[in-house]
């Protein structure tokens, strides 16, 4: 049973260095989960065919969000199983914060993409602008989440715990 956890740990730790290092390899240090946003001109009318291609876009981005941060939940949460108390105390803290924070996160998004499918029925520009206000809070609450999970492996990883 512990083997398989640690070839676990080992597995996800490799994907996650393996993630680290394209990133740093890349030219623009871009990677997959940034948001990439479309806004276009206050003047220019969006069309509901543009504002539909770009809420697609936003949902499979924001979907690799979400996953890329419930792997790193699940990294943390088999971190805090072989911890010892007061470790598994602090890290079950920032786990379960960021736990509730992103399915709260998720619901919202769940219930803004409900809203839109039915604004669509009588679209206006205002339903191209509701999204990009939800897509930026939605982007600035991910960055939140994913930097308290951030700041905490940096401290597993130097040892800071140890």
């Amino acid at each position: 049973m512990k083997l398989s956890k640690l070839v676990l740990i080992a597995w996800i730790a490799s994907l996650l260095m393996a993630n680290k290092c394209v990133q740093d390899s890349e030219e623009d240090h871009s990677s997959e989960n940034d948001f990439k946003e479309v806004h276009f001109d206050k003047n220019q009318t969006v069309s509901k065919t543009m504002a539909i291609e770009n809420w697609e876009m936003f949902l499979k981005q924001s979907q690799n969000a979400i996953d890329l941060t419930e792997a790193n939940l699940g990294n943390l949460q088999i971190r805090i199983d072989e911890a010892d108390a007061k470790q598994k105390q602090e890290w079950q803290q920032v786990c379960d914060y960021c736990n509730l924070h992103l399915i709260r996160l998720k619901s919202k998004r769940l219930n803004r993409n409900k809203q839109f499918e039915s604004e669509l029925k009588n679209y206006q520009a205002t339903v191209y602008q509701k999204n990009e206000a939800f897509e930026t809070e939605f982007s600035s609450e991910m960055e939140t989440i994913n930097a308290k999970l951030e700041t905490l492996f940096e401290k597993i990883r130097s040892g800071y715990y140890k």
